[in-house]
């Protein structure tokens, strides 16, 4: 893996479909408030837009769009874009447009959707990222949707699943409308699928506990050579350096935010809207 987590912020870049790795670029819009649930469940939304939003008007804690994965507030903060469920929930806005029929992203925001969720459903982040209500179909069912005699607002709410915006309860909108679940989990299954490595499958725990080790060999190998990449490599390096050095392992600046990220290349929409 070639990421860490430094105070809740993701630094370097997330595994993908198809072997690739998806950058993640930071656009940091405070105040940050402490979520009050340590399990939140997963929420999705769409900006309903072309491009990028770079200030977002309610944020998430991320926006996934243009090959990016866009961190907004830290994995500890909640976002603000619900009414009145913010504190329960880790939400992502898919750069795109809701759809009545089944859809999902475009590529340019699937993948990186898909390397976000996995690692929120690997380290734990979320509650689940790969489980809807078994009853519930695909297409929503019943118009209108974006209002609380939905069933789907109160027939399953604070169980461990996926929602979408339209799910919430004392909401107004209806995103992601029919969002194909069952297909980006099963993109999402791929990646976090296990790997074979000599001829042994292993899983993406024990890679990084290799790498980790791998790190450590390093630093007793050539301890001026520290990996430049993010990740259990560099980790590891350090974590021996420290070792030897007989000092305690430093913590994260408490204050640490990251710069804020280049929009260079990025096509960027101005406002998201959420729809009613």
């Amino acid at each position: 893996m070639t990421y860490e987590i430094i105070n809740g912020w993701i630094v370097g870049k997330l595994p993908g479909p198809d072997g690739g790795l998806i950058p993640v670029k930071h656009f940091p819009q405070g105040p940050y408030e402490r979520r009050q649930r340590n399990n939140p469940l997963l929420c999705l939304h769409t900006t309903e837009t072309d491009g990028y939003v770079e200030d977002l008007r309610f944020p998430s804690e991320f926006q996934v769009g243009e090959d990016v994965i866009g961190q907004h507030r830290p994995l500890w903060a909640r976002g603000s874009a619900v009414d009145e469920h913010d504190h329960d929930l880790l939400q992502i806005e898919i750069v795109g447009f809701s759809r009545l029929d089944p859809w999902l992203p475009k590529p340019a925001s699937l993948s990186p959707l898909v390397a976000l969720i996995a690692l929120l459903h690997r380290r734990g982040f979320v509650a689940s990222a790969l489980k809807r209500p078994d009853r519930w179909p695909v297409r929503l069912d019943r118009l209108p949707a974006a209002v609380d005699t939905y069933y789907r607002r109160h027939e399953v709410w604070d169980d461990p699943c996926v929602y979408g915006h339209v799910e919430i309860p004392g909401d107004e909108h209806w995103d992601p409308g029919s969002l194909d679940y069952p297909t980006l989990f099963s993109v999402v299954r791929d990646v976090l699928a296990a790997k074979e490595v000599d001829g042994e499958m292993l899983s993406d725990n024990q890679i990084e506990g290799i790498q980790f080790a791998n790190g450590m060999r390093r630093y007793l190998d050539s301890p001026e050579n520290e990996p430049a990449e993010p990740g259990p490599n560099r980790q590891g390096f350090r974590f021996a350096k420290q070792i030897t050095m007989h000092i305690e392992a430093e913590p994260p600046p408490a204050g640490f935010e990251p710069r804020r990220s280049s929009t260079e290349g990025m096509d960027l929409s101005p406002d998201e809207k959420h729809p009613d």
